[in-house]
């Protein structure tokens, strides 16, 4: 492959610059034989089009160029059944098979020597045309897996009813004589970008065989803005490989692009267990976190920090599932509490979140946490201190109002459980927050919400 020679251009450059981070490759190119005419379109563009194409491509589709080379991987199949066979029994499945076509041939002569130079003469040929075959077959692969891949895009064009304004990709062809236009620089900078202004992508892929009839496809995607690659995989059988693939394709670079994800709890560092995968009592939890300067979470913590994953700030990848892991939450009781990850803990009884009683002695995994929690979370641990509180003074319906606020709040405690009295579930005990609030400023319980 060619190798594009970068500088960074400043702002001033023009109109539509690019960041000071992002690289602009500039007219000195050194190009290879075997550099695609494709590749010298894409360095001309970014050359001597960079400013004017950034604009387009990023606000116009983002097309595909139409020529979509595929290459020919290993056989995976043939691999696999060649090495599972010892060197004894692949010569002795030579010699059976010499021997079941000599001794019936011998019978018919006395020159035996001679047969066997015959038949192991034609048995070399009917391996070079085995093979010859072999070749054959892949023969316009290449091209049908393109074809189907392109027709692929349309079809799920069509099938989903969106219209030319509505299609964020496609296929960009330009013709040899343009191309070679272009290349000796002969074309203007305004007919160039006519002929390949919305151009955003090159493709190209290869296909290997796994199994009878099954094949492997990998298409890589170049950005040739950004000069990212990004792949795409797809195995089954080799008449439906493409237009999965472009389905694949197409959901990537149609679909909606989402805001980045944004930490909700930016004053948290997460600090790993002393042994992950080891269950501990909840003491022994929270004296570790203690020496490393640090709190056991709040469940709502916890599973926000879950959802960020493995790989984003503030996260630390998914919970076990199944499982029970101890935070720091004080509810209705004034006890430790647990949170289950279990499939049927969201509508059981008080929601995931329990105490030990009636399970024993509880262990669970854990995380450890620096920084205080937000004004959210002490909010709601504030409203369960006052349900505690109103319970023990036997004031049913001021503790009623008190878990219709958090039901509206989504604690993850409140849905399902029902109030004490009448067996009214909270959500539904008052017609809105608004006159929850009012009935427990009248009784003495005034809530200031963060």
């Amino acid at each position: 492959m060619g190798q594009l020679h970068c500088k960074r251009f400043p702002v001033a450059a023009c109109a539509h610059s690019r960041p000071l981070s992002q690289p602009v490759c500039s007219p000195h190119l050194h190009l290879r034989r075997q550099r695609p005419a494709a590749k010298i379109v894409v360095a001309l563009v970014l050359a001597l089009l960079f400013c004017a194409e950034t604009a387009t491509a990023e606000e116009g589709k983002k097309l595909i160029w139409g020529d979509i080379p595929f290459v020919k991987g290993g056989n995976y199949y043939e691999f696999e059944a060649e090495l599972s066979k010892t060197r004894a029994g692949a010569r002795a499945e030579l010699s059976s098979e010499l021997g079941s076509l000599l001794i019936p041939l011998a019978y018919s002569s006395d020159d035996v020597a001679r047969l066997a130079q015959v038949i192991a003469a034609t048995i070399v040929q009917f391996d070079g045309l085995v093979r010859r075959h072999a070749r054959e077959v892949h023969e316009g692969i290449a091209v049908s897996l393109a074809e189907d891949f392109k027709s692929g895009v349309d079809r799920l064009y069509i099938e989903r009813r969106l219209n030319d304004s509505e299609q964020r990709t496609g296929l960009a062809y330009v013709s040899s004589e343009d191309l070679q236009a272009m290349s000796r620089k002969k074309t203007s900078v305004t007919d160039a970008l006519k002929l390949v202004r919305e151009l955003r992508f090159l493709a190209y892929g290869s296909y290997t065989v796994v199994d009878q009839g099954m094949v492997r496809v990998v298409l890589s995607l170049e950005d040739l803005i950004t000069l990212r690659v990004r792949s795409f995989a797809v195995e089954g059988p080799i008449g439906e490989v493409g237009g999965v693939l472009a389905a694949q394709v197409v959901d990537f670079l149609q679909g909606v692009k989402y805001p980045n994800w944004e930490n909700p709890q930016p004053q948290l560092t997460w600090i790993a267990p002393a042994f992950p995968q080891t269950r501990v009592r909840a003491e022994l939890a929270a004296r570790y976190c203690e020496g490393q300067r640090a709190r056991l979470p709040f469940a709502v913590e916890l599973l926000q920090a879950a959802m960020a994953g493995n790989y984003r700030g503030g996260g630390i990848g998914p919970l076990f599932s199944n499982s029970t892991y101890i935070v720091a939450d004080r509810n209705r009781y004034d006890e430790q509490y647990y949170y289950s990850t279990r499939e049927d803990a969201q509508t059981q009884t008080g929601g995931p979140l329990y105490t030990s009683a009636g399970h024993g002695s509880v262990t669970g995994y854990y995380w450890c946490v620096r920084g205080k929690p937000s004004k959210d979370t002490l909010f709601d641990q504030a409203i369960y201190r006052l349900i505690r509180q109103n319970q023990q003074q036997k004031r049913p319906k001021v503790v009623s109002a008190l878990e219709y606020v958090l039901a509206k709040r989504n604690d993850l405690g409140a849905e399902a459980i029902r109030s004490g009295s009448g067996g009214i579930a909270y959500e539904q005990s008052f017609l809105s927050l608004e006159s929850a609030v009012q009935f427990l400023a009248e009784n003495g319980v005034y809530l200031q919400f963060p």
